[in-house]
């Protein structure tokens, strides 16, 4: 399985940022001529130690395939 992938690093808790990555990759996926072969996964490389932890790490995960 082929993966397009970010990894991101700040707080979990701004969504704006987490949203615009996501909304990154799949405009990669889209120029890219790939298509979404599944549902995105979020790993927690570095789970958050506090509230609002900045140095949190994640990897956003998109599996892609080329269209029929």
């Amino acid at each position: 399985v082929q993966v397009a992938y970010a990894v991101y690093k700040g707080s979990y808790d701004d969504f704006g940022a987490v949203g615009q990555l996501h909304e990154q990759i799949m405009r990669w996926i889209e120029a890219n001529d790939y298509c979404i072969g599944g549902a995105s996964r979020e790993w927690y490389l570095r789970p958050p130690q506090k509230a609002d932890d900045h140095d949190a790490v994640m990897e956003i995960q998109y599996p892609i395939e080329r269209p029929e």
